[in-house]
């Protein structure tokens, strides 16, 4: 397979890299997202995670997202109509818990919510 020129992958694909991009609502960004019960923790000590997540609103320095997960934890998410689009993995699902980070968690730009996803996700 052809290896493309990156600084960063994420799921083989090259990573952008935020560094003067505008976020707005409907980016999928790659962030360090609290976990929202304390039984998703893998260890008792981590507290968060870097993973995917899709922007809803943007306030300021702060950000609120929702999480995006390869699976289904509990039936507490729903499962994006075109996540390739998106620049994600086919079997993406959007957490139904939003989060508040600091623009500061953002580590890459990952892509854009494809249309069929946009009106669901950002109107919950």
């Amino acid at each position: 397979p052809e290896v493309k020129d990156a600084l960063v992958l994420l799921n083989g694909e090259p990573l952008e890299l935020l560094d003067d991009k505008e976020i707005e609502p409907g980016d999928i960004v790659y962030a360090l997202v609290q976990f929202s019960r304390p039984g998703d923790r893998i260890h008792r000590d981590h507290i968060a995670k870097r993973r995917p997540a899709v922007v809803v609103e943007v306030k300021g320095e702060y950000l609120l997202v929702r999480p995006i997960f390869s699976k289904n934890t509990g039936g507490r998410g729903r499962r994006l109509r075109d996540p390739v689009a998106a620049g994600l993995s086919a079997n993406s699902i959007v957490g139904d818990d939003g989060a508040d980070i600091s623009r500061s968690d953002v580590s890459g730009w990952i892509g854009r919510l494809a249309a069929v996803d946009t009106a669901w996700v950002l109107c919950w």
